[in-house]
């Protein structure tokens, strides 16, 4: 239960924090007919507002900033179809979890859950449970779609590995951050990319070796213990669904 509660943490947090700023306020999925000074009329999608302007995105996905005091009137025109909701899942393969699948929730900034599979760390390999952040940015010029990304997470590897003397599993930790391209193939779904580096703070014990051990059989098989670190270059490729 503890372990779900920390992959649904980011979702909750960002859900609560946008929601506190207000991001939900502007709904994307409703038409406009727009009537500004000298009885111009503009229909299309409200992308952003606030007490001095509105922007709106046009049917041609012209972005239009009308200022708030030449409108004379906003009339809902009709709903927008097919639009894609906040929730994103994820499927991919890469290095360091070969194969893993992800949650996402937000548009421009996402919390995302996910889980995959590590074959290197003992019999039938590692699970490891990412928790992590994304910042879209680069906004194509003809659609809602975002081209570029950054992202930063932990990992938590399981089984626990390095057991110590006294029989206490140590969960290993991995930090990472990455830069991706993100490909859309429709309003839906598309291809992400990325690629960064890996940061893992790593345990382990320095032991004598078994002749030594064979002559003193009732001594400490352990020498010291030691902390050491590694930097990894990481990468995934992806298919991504927006529900």
């Amino acid at each position: 239960m503890r372990h779900l509660f920390k992959l649904l943490f980011p979702l909750i947090i960002l859900s609560l924090s946008q929601r506190c700023l207000g991001q939900n306020a502007i709904d994307t999925t409703r038409i406009y007919k727009i009537e500004i000074n000298g009885g111009k009329v503009i229909t299309g999608t409200i992308i952003e507002a606030d007490s001095a302007k509105l922007v709106i995105r046009t049917s041609n996905f012209a972005k239009l900033y009308v200022p708030r005091n030449m409108v004379l009137s906003c009339i809902e025109f009709k709903a927008v179809t097919n639009v894609p909701g906040k929730f994103e899942f994820s499927g991919g393969i890469g290095f360091f979890d070969c194969i893993n699948i992800k949650l996402k929730y937000g548009d421009r900034i996402q919390g995302s859950a996910g889980i995959g599979w590590f074959p290197g760390s003992g019999e039938g390999g590692s699970i490891l449970l990412d928790e992590e952040l994304f910042l879209h940015f680069a906004r194509a010029q003809k659609s809602n779609h975002y081209k570029w990304y950054f992202n930063c997470g932990i990992s938590e590897q399981f089984p626990k590995v390095n057991v110590n003397p006294d029989n206490e599993e140590v969960i290993q930790y991995i930090i990472f951050s990455k830069l991706g391209r993100s490909f859309r193939f429709n309003d839906r779904s598309g291809l992400n990319l990325d690629l960064g580096l890996m940061y893992g703070p790593t345990q382990g014990y320095d032991y004598y070796s078994p002749v030594h051990m064979s002559m003193h059989p009732n001594s400490n098989p352990v020498i010291s213990e030691y902390h050491k670190s590694f930097i990894f270059p990481i990468f995934n490729i992806s298919i991504y669904v927006r529900l």
